[in-house]
């Protein structure tokens, strides 16, 4: 089983992404919000619902992006190559590994080919 922790160096690369984040909006917001005030005559108002909004919304489709990341269904696809190249453990030459990974795969298409699709295609016609 994976260990639940965090590896300090996924840490700190969140951190300076946090970091980065955090800088860009104070630079905004302490460089160019008086421009757009002073300089164009925009209302304080609308500026302030203007870097608002962007943050709300990225609040809302949080949870929804972790749901969605593209990499899971290759991660799922390698788990299962993983676990049962692992039984044979030795194979005699390339090829015999090459049959059972390409034997795995043509199951796993068949399974999806003929379980509930994510779309549809007759729904598409």
């Amino acid at each position: 089983m994976r260990d639940p922790r965090v590896a300090l160096s996924q840490k700190i690369a969140w951190g300076l992404g946090g970091l980065a984040d955090n800088f860009m909006m104070n630079a905004v917001v302490t460089i160019i919000m008086p421009i757009y005030n002073i300089g164009f005559g925009v209302s304080a108002i609308w500026l302030g619902v203007a870097t608002a909004v962007p943050r709300f919304l990225d609040a809302l489709t949080d949870p929804v992006r972790k749901r969605l990341r593209t990499s899971n269904l290759c991660e799922v696809l390698n788990k299962q190559i993983r676990r049962r190249t692992r039984v044979a453990a030795i194979f005699p030459n390339p090829e015999s590994c090459l049959r059972l990974v390409s034997a795995i795969l043509m199951e796993i298409s068949e399974a999806w080919e003929t379980s509930k699709a994510y779309l549809n295609p007759t729904l598409l016609k």
